[in-house]
């Protein structure tokens, strides 16, 4: 069973499935907000860059949790197998922080999951 079969088993907890894509020029971006009092659960995400070096994905709030980095050439793209990353903090946002300004289309995320009741 897949992490996105698993979350849409969840029945009372379920929530339609969400996808986000953020095309960011800046170091320091969100790629996701959740809706107010709910939990973010990322099943998949795939990431694009022009310039290439380091991107690093963390969840926001009063205690921030950096889950992972990943080290990309110049126009390349890479679909991680993340299994799942899900927050333990309601309103915690989704960020992704990149070791260079993009130019152009600079870096391009989509990150696909479920908002998640608490």
């Amino acid at each position: 069973m897949t992490a996105f079969q698993f979350y849409k088993t969840l029945g009372e907890q379920q929530v339609t499935p969400k996808q986000k894509y953020i095309s960011a020029t800046n170091t320091n971006t969100v790629v996701w907000t959740p809706t107010t009092s709910m939990r973010i659960a990322v099943t998949h995400l795939s990431i694009s860059t022009n310039p290439g070096g380091t991107i690093q994905f963390w969840f926001g709030g009063a205690n921030q949790i950096r889950l992972a980095e990943f080290e990309m050439a110049a126009s390349s793209t890479i679909f991680p197998v993340i299994g799942s990353w899900e927050s333990t903090a309601t309103d915690a946002p989704l960020f992704a922080v990149a070791s260079q300004n993009g130019t152009g289309n600079g870096w391009s995320i989509t990150a696909e999951g479920f908002e998640l009741i608490p």
